[in-house]
């Protein structure tokens, strides 16, 4: 009985202390969203816009004419560059026919990987090289852009600004969309929470490919993705982590409610667990403080979930401090997203809060173990583990 005690009083402590360390992340995160600040960048310099695209005839067009239609910014220094990753449908031709129409509009086709990327990095690289603007803006050919996202984004860029990232959602309120998308959405709006929260206080963790933009000298300074190349993920969250590391200059997160992007959500669940599967593969190669928080995080979600089989074997002992930290947990997170909420103008998200937190804790569970083994499959390409690219062409996925 006694060996008992103490087994269920170290577990009590162990959970509590992980809890206040959750909290104490959680309220830095929601002490950086109340300190975003609008910029207002006088200079718009050249921009090139670099699409990476494979097979992406059905929402390609979508994406290109949000960009033609972005609004108060000159449009004789806006290049749209789409490349074409080897598609197998009529991805080429229909940037073809925006071309014919539109002169900014621009095709590079990706025939080799000289630097054995992987094939989104590698689309992005080539897309950049030919790219002539001052600053760079990769955007996914999922992507819709609204319509002062450039304008923005650019007025982030003060002198001593190297990156800039935005915020993608993948509905927007006035949209209706089902509940899985929807919870979709509130996880996404979390990890934004995360990642504005945490820029603000110079804490550079995250980024989004869908959403971001650098300076074509930074580019250059830090020899463009280098290491990360041929990781099959990392074009957003170690791209960021790789510009503050090299010290080009500051990175701040635009806070302008026109600073984003529509994205298109997983419509199934199978599709969801792959695509977070890709992002969570690039775990072991963020930087060692993010690795730490990651690692701190996932171990109290999983001391969370593994809790009840305490609560079942001594449950006047184990029921209350789980209910406590379950209690806490929630309390915290739902004051940073409802904060990130009003900060991106998404309020209609919280109402699926209480779906989001009852499921939130098995899916971190998860995914956890799950992105780090077993195949990573994109774009009909099939990729090693651990983040690491395999066969460049992939295997053709089932």
């Amino acid at each position: 009985m006694a060996a008992e005690s103490l087994w269920i009083e170290g577990w009590r402590t162990l959970l509590f202390a992980l809890c206040g360390v959750h909290l104490l992340f959680v309220s830095a995160f929601w002490f950086g969203l109340g300190r975003l600040k609008r910029n207002r960048a006088a200079e718009q310099p050249s921009v090139s816009i670099v699409v990476p695209a494979r097979d992406e005839e059905a929402l390609l067009p979508r994406c290109i004419e949000s960009l033609q239609r972005q609004e108060d910014y000159p449009a004789d220094r806006i290049e749209i560059i789409v490349v074409d990753d080897r598609s197998t449908d009529t991805t080429a031709e229909i940037v073809r026919q925006y071309a014919r129409h539109d002169p900014r509009v621009r095709l590079v086709r990706v025939d080799s990987n000289p630097k054995g990327y992987s094939p989104k990095k590698n689309a992005v690289d080539q897309g950049i090289a030919a790219a002539t603007g001052e600053l760079l803006f990769p955007i996914d050919a999922d992507c819709e852009a609204h319509p002062r996202w450039l304008a923005s984004m650019v007025g982030c860029f003060a002198p001593d600004v190297a990156m800039v990232s935005g915020f993608a959602e993948l509905d927007r309120p006035n949209h209706s969309e089902r509940t899985f998308i929807r919870i979709q959405s509130l996880e996404l709006l979390s990890l934004f929470a995360c990642a504005a929260g945490s820029t603000s206080i110079g804490w550079i963790l995250a980024s989004s490919g869908a959403s971001q933009g650098y300076r074509r000298s930074t580019w250059d300074q830090i020899g463009g993705f280098g290491e990360i190349g041929p990781l099959v993920s990392g074009d957003d969250d170690l791209m960021v982590q790789r510009v503050a590391r090299l010290g080009t200059g500051r990175i701040v997160f635009a806070a302008e409610p026109e600073a984003r992007v529509l994205t298109e959500p997983m419509r199934t669940v199978r599709d969801f667990y792959r695509q977070r599967k890709r992002w969570g593969s690039k775990y072991t190669h963020h930087r060692h403080s993010y690795a730490a928080f990651l690692t701190l995080f996932y171990t109290f979600n999983l001391l969370l979930f593994f809790s009840p089989v305490l609560v079942v074997l001594a449950p006047g002992q184990a029921l209350i401090p789980w209910v406590a930290a379950l209690a806490l947990k929630w309390g915290g997170e739902l004051m940073l997203l409802r904060r990130a909420a009003i900060a991106f103008g998404r309020v209609d998200l919280l109402r699926y809060f209480p779906i989001w937190a009852l499921l939130h804790v098995p899916y971190i569970t998860w995914m956890g173990p799950a992105s780090l083994f077993g195949k990573v499959v994109w774009k009909g390409r099939v990729h090693g583990t651990r983040s690491l690219m395999g066969d460049e062409e992939g295997r053709r996925a089932a």
